[in-house]
């Protein structure tokens, strides 16, 4: 079998299919292959090429199912969203409707009907706007037949280095190096950042109380460090906080255990994705609204040796096992056998 991926090289359409170009000679060994022109048994696009944020809600759709609608009837076709975020807001919209074979996301709500319950931008942590507006959005007539787990995710597009933390000295407690507040953002032409930030306004309010004697590390305004700076004030950090961003996954999470820290991030339990790394043993869970965040800091460095050990060499080794390529490969080779039209592959 021969894939198209179409726009491989967009930015976001990169990411979104940089993990089966990561595999793909082991791809080739159960007889599929990726290209990125030609004729195809099939063809893969991915949001990028269909979405622009920068519209309007309803021009957006359009835009999408005009760029879908090009693709003649007898081409199999799957969408790929390959965000950080659970929503379906604005991907189902463009798919519903064309003879697009899936969609595949990278993480859903695991309970199915958090999607009927109005929030913003399909965003459960955001909550709602409380103005009316139609960006409370809820999404009733969701077809999960076609929609499915793609087997990647952020952490898909990552090569971790496993650093000897026994060797590193750490200086400060709580590495909070996210972004708050965050740049003016917008999606269908409305606001979202003033979300983003009310959803880590509790955290920073916490970090900020946390007795004197706690060295917290965090950014000046938001302002983004370079690089190497970045990674160094992780490395020295005893616990790294990862909130929600425009997603749940960020590469914070991995990167954190990379150095030999502590990750502390909002409950992930409500989260489906393939792989899933996030468990009771691999990070500290925390409220969504931070309110036990201090009680979480104080429990882990009260004990940050045995602590330390214990989730990081826990999220190591379930990295390890779950984010095999061959385990992508399977899935992929799964989902693909079980389309319409598709027995074997």
């Amino acid at each position: 079998m021969k894939i198209k991926l179409i726009e491989m090289y967009k930015h976001r359409a990169e990411t979104t299919f940089r993990p089966y170009i990561m595999a793909s000679s082991i791809f080739r060994d159960v007889g599929i292959t990726f290209v990125a022109e030609g004729q195809a048994d099939m063809n893969w696009v991915s949001q990028a090429s269909l979405v622009n944020k920068k519209q309007t809600f309803q021009d957006c759709i359009d835009r999408g199912k005009r760029i879908l609608s090009t693709y003649h009837k007898d081409m199999d076709v799957v969408v790929f969203d390959g965000s950080d975020s659970a929503s379906l807001v604005g991907m189902w919209e463009i798919v519903k409707d064309s003879h697009a074979l899936a969609l595949m996301k990278n993480s859903m709500y695991k309970d199915r009907s958090m999607y009927n319950v109005p929030s913003v931008f399909g965003r459960a942590y955001w909550g709602v706007s409380g103005e009316n507006k139609w960006y409370d959005y809820a999404q009733n007539d969701l077809d999960f037949e076609r929609i499915k787990l793609s087997g990647t995710n952020w952490l898909s597009t990552i090569t971790p280095k496993w650093f000897d933390y026994t060797e590193i000295n750490k200086e400060y407690d709580v590495c909070a190096l996210f972004s708050y507040p965050a740049k003016e953002n917008t999606e269908f032409m409305e606001g979202v950042n003033g979300y983003y930030d009310r959803h880590r306004k509790n955290c920073i309010d916490v970090l900020n109380n946390l007795p004197k004697n706690i060295k917290v590390k965090m950014l000046d305004a938001g302002k983004h460090l370079p690089i190497d700076q970045y990674y160094d004030i992780m490395r020295k950090s005893r616990i790294v906080i990862a909130p929600f961003g425009y997603g749940e996954i960020a590469p914070r999470d991995l990167e954190a255990v990379m150095f030999g820290s502590v990750l502390i991030k909002p409950d992930m339990s409500h989260i489906e994705t393939v792989p899933n790394v996030y468990s009771d043993e691999t990070y500290v869970s925390c409220a969504w609204d931070f309110s036990d965040l201090e009680e979480k800091i104080d429990v882990i460095l009260s004990d940050f040796k045995s602590k330390q050990e214990y989730f990081t060499n826990n999220m190591r080794a379930a990295y390890t096992e779950a984010y095999n390529p061959y385990k992508l490969v399977e899935h992929t080779h799964h989902w693909i056998s079980n389309l319409p039209g598709y027995g074997t592959v």
